[in-house]
């Protein structure tokens, strides 16, 4: 199916493309074909639809996740605000910004050369998982709408004490 936006997107391709007009290091959009830009930003709503996200849909018939009814906690304002209709921005931002990741990380998502172990003369990492796909600028932008504190699931952290 290609992209139609409301039904498996938030955004369409002009709207990305528009977004990205202002911006610097985006060669890489810029390069891709629609067709490409189109997929990538299908894909990045796929992952998207994965996320447990804050309140209810609004109809049981809708394809996405958004829009919702309920509440979110804005950083920006510093209180509690309701879902919009249709969408928050964030939720559109995001998406462009994740099928740009998508875009410039060619694999990013093949998780198949993934090692089940490492050992390096006495220090062993056994367990692997992939780290979460969703990259820092699009995390950020969801955390606010995301359920369960916005907390990442299966993302992988390192601490040195």
């Amino acid at each position: 199916m290609a992209l139609v936006k409301d039904t498996n997107c938030y955004v369409d391709v002009s709207e990305a493309d528009l977004y990205f007009e202002d911006r610097i290091d985006v060669d890489p959009w810029n390069e891709a074909s629609p067709l490409v830009k189109a997929r990538a930003l299908v894909t990045a709503t796929n992952m998207i639809e994965d996320i447990a996200w804050l309140g209810t849909i609004t109809d049981n018939e809708q394809n996405l996740a958004f829009p919702r009814e309920g509440s979110f906690y804005d950083p920006r304002i510093g209180d509690y605000v309701d879902f919009p209709d249709g969408y928050p921005e964030r939720i559109t931002r995001g998406n462009i910004e994740l099928a740009y990741h998508l875009i410039n990380n060619e694999g990013v998502l093949d998780t198949s050369m993934l090692p089940e172990d490492i050992k390096v003369e006495g220090i062993e990492l056994k367990g692997l998982d992939a780290m979460d796909n969703l990259p820092t600028v699009v995390y950020n932008l969801f955390k606010p709408l995301r359920a369960k504190g916005g907390a990442v699931s299966g993302a992988l952290w390192w601490r040195a004490n």
